[in-house]
């Protein structure tokens, strides 16, 4: 994982050769190929999902992978692509229609002497940015933008500066500051905050949370709702750091603006991470019943239909009796001891999510996003059709190596992710405890495997990562409502 830290900096010279700064070169179109090679992987994966498992007729490759405790299986019951589970919480959006929604307005031209005024402030403030010396850079901002409020804009300070100088309060633990600094700009210079809003609001969000002020953070939601298709991947970091923080009600905020227009935008590919949570939030209710009786798959058909989503093609009654029969029928816990199938992993996370909500004091979406941490790892597709050895403890080599292929950005590990999955896992060694399944002694290798790998995590993110502070407690959950 360290190899994370040793990508090129947005103010190191460009890789192209050219001479120029990085964000001034190829950085815009390095993003757009890494967006674009995200968005073919999404496809193919959606593609496998719509066509089915793949049947030969020859007897499948037996032979353990060398370097995981992963094996073939080739009774893997597989769940048909019309019958989602309740975690699934995904939508068809092949038929919706394409429109176009509001972007961010782009800043003016200057005049030539609001130039110069720019030019001569630059002049005095470049030797000080490069010191990184946040008390006096933040003396000469306050000075300008009281002096000329009318010129801030012009300052370009979302291509100078703005990120460097996040980051640069992120390392210097001045969170609270951060917070204030960034709720001011959003107030007072909006135009300039829009240009890069996406890269802002989740770290802010983060440090509302970090400083106890995570009522505030319910404010913070309006760019993304204005800009509802502006950046799918970072609205989907906001809605991580809002899942991780058991913030629920946010999230279903976020999601219903967010969800049509994530999915019928004419420049996205594909879906927004909003249509999980848009239909998620609906099922709800249907949750709280936790049945899995006629009226209740009724119920759930019912309450996914009313959306009228417009790239929806329902859920199938067979779909949602599977989904509650996963979650509230009983687990048959001797299937799991040996080469357990598809459908075993299936309902042990399902089952793991209706404890962590009913034992920890999770929202029903933040137990849905940790057991599907849990369920991502089983079902890993980069390692092939294949199933863990054994589920209950995982290797340290099996988790590390999913987290190096599915827990990163486009130039770094993502924190938040990888270090849910951590929890997911040390969840499921409580879960497995208080069933009676396996003893804390049994479970010791496992949470071993999660304390080993959390400290690689906090040598290998970055330093202003969101995820060292989401998790500072770990392996304590900060975030549950005790009842």
């Amino acid at each position: 994982m360290n190899d994370a830290k040793n990508q090129i900096g947005r103010n190191d010279p460009c890789h192209c050769g050219s001479g120029k700064k990085y964000k001034k070169c190829c950085l815009v179109a390095d993003e757009d190929a890494a967006q674009l090679a995200r968005e073919e992987r999404r496809k193919e994966e959606e593609a496998k999902i719509t066509a089915g498992p793949a049947r030969h007729d020859v007897e499948p490759d037996r032979t353990p992978v060398k370097d995981g405790d992963w094996e073939m299986d080739a009774d893997v019951e597989d769940i048909p692509a019309d019958e989602p589970q309740v975690t699934d919480r995904c939508g068809s959006w092949t038929d919706a229609p394409l429109r176009h929604y509001p972007q961010p307005p782009p800043i003016p031209d200057a005049t030539p002497e609001v130039e110069a005024v720019v030019d001569a402030w630059w002049q005095r403030f470049k030797p000080v940015y490069r010191q990184r010396d946040l008390d006096a850079m933040h003396a000469m901002m306050d000075a300008f933008f009281a002096e000329h409020p009318d010129k801030v804009p012009h300052l370009h300070l979302h291509q100078e500066c703005l990120l460097e100088w996040q980051v640069a309060m992120c390392k210097a633990g001045r969170r609270a500051e951060l917070a204030d600094r960034l709720l001011s700009l959003r107030r007072d210079f909006p135009l300039v905050y829009d240009q890069i809003f996406q890269y802002l609001d989740p770290t802010l969000a983060t440090s509302l949370i970090a400083c106890g002020r995570t009522e505030e953070v319910s404010g913070i939601l309006d760019r993304f709702t204005a800009y509802p298709d502006h950046d799918a991947d970072y609205l989907a970091e906001l809605l991580e750091i809002l899942l991780v923080a058991n913030r629920q009600d946010d999230v279903f905020a976020l999601a219903r603006a967010t969800a049509v227009p994530g999915a019928c935008s004419s420049h996205v590919i594909g879906y927004g991470p909003g249509v999980p949570w848009l239909t998620f939030e609906a099922t709800v209710p249907v949750l709280e019943r936790r049945d899995a009786s006629d009226e209740a798959v009724v119920a759930l058909v019912q309450a996914y239909d009313a959306l009228q989503l417009p790239f929806s093609h329902g859920m199938a009654e067979s779909g949602a009796r599977e989904s509650l029969t996963n979650a509230f029928a009983p687990l048959d816990w001797s299937a799991l001891d040996e080469r357990p199938k598809r459908k075993t992993l299936t309902r042990l996370c399902s089952h793991l999510w209706i404890w962590l909500h009913d034992t920890q004091g999770m929202s029903w979406a933040t137990a849905a996003f940790f057991a599907d941490r849990l369920r991502a790892l089983y079902f890993d597709n980069t390692l092939g059709r294949k199933v863990l050895r054994d589920p209950l403890a995982p290797s340290e080599t099996a988790v590390q190596s999913h987290i190096c292929r599915h827990c990163r950005g486009i130039y770094c590990l993502n924190g938040v992710k990888a270090f849910s999955l951590l929890q997911a896992l040390w969840f499921l060694a409580d879960f497995l405890v208080a069933a009676g399944q396996r003893t804390e002694e049994q479970m010791q290798p496992l949470r071993a495997t999660c304390r080993n790998l959390h400290g690689t995590l906090v040598d290998a993110v970055d330093v202003s990562d969101d995820g060292l502070v989401l998790f500072d407690t770990f392996p304590e959950y900060k975030f549950a409502r005790r009842r």
